[in-house]
């Protein structure tokens, strides 16, 4: 990486360090980019020069563990009946690290990062590059799977992947905007699903 690479990502990571706490702080609609660029020590032009907006801005704090390369360790397993709760343990592994029981945080979030898909210049992947990242390793605990005959060598991965991710997607959403309902009861109902999805017994 070169000078100018380097002192590019230091700023933008000074940036998104600054905006972390600046949303923590103040939420996200009393927060503008100045408070930020204040925060970070940096001009608003050289803020803006990073960023498009405050939506991206938000979308990169919340997600910044992940996005820098948190990893989602896989668990070792020695039979097909240990699947479930190996997926299980990858999920929740990534449900701390995105702090979704943060139901205040992500009622503010999940409306932005899908309106910022189509409005703020945000591709789909940056927005959800975190999920992207979790979607291969459940995949790749899948496809050893296979490898060692724990699942039937026709068994589709990636289909099942995306099953299990849909099914994280729609639990969430009816956890966050669900205010009585715990935590648990999202666990149970994916656990489920994920059975159902590799026919566990």
């Amino acid at each position: 990486m070169g000078k100018r690479e380097e002192k590019s990502r230091l700023f933008r990571d000074k940036i998104i360090k600054a905006a972390k706490i600046v949303f923590q702080q103040s939420g996200f609609e009393n927060t503008t980019i100045d408070m930020i660029a204040t925060k970070a020590e940096v001009g608003m032009g050289t803020a803006y020069n990073y960023f498009q907006s405050k939506e991206e801005l938000f979308i990169l704090a919340i997600s910044d563990e992940v996005i820098k390369g948190a990893a989602l360790s896989i668990p070792e397993i020695t039979s097909s009946n240990q699947i479930t709760d190996a997926v299980m343990d990858i999920l929740g592994q990534y449900m701390q690290m995105m702090n979704w029981e943060r139901k205040d945080l992500w009622l503010t979030a999940l409306p932005i990062m899908l309106k910022s898909t189509k409005s703020n210049g945000i591709s789909f992947l940056q927005a959800f590059e975190s999920d992207y990242k979790l979607k291969s390793v459940i995949t790749e605990l899948l496809e050893n799977c296979v490898e060692r005959k724990m699942l039937a060598g026709d068994f589709d991965t990636a289909s099942a992947s995306e099953l299990i991710m849909g099914s994280l997607f729609i639990h969430i959403t009816s956890y966050i905007y669900t205010e009585e309902m715990p935590i648990d009861q999202v666990l149970s109902g994916i656990e489920n699903n994920i059975k159902f999805i590799i026919k566990e017994r």
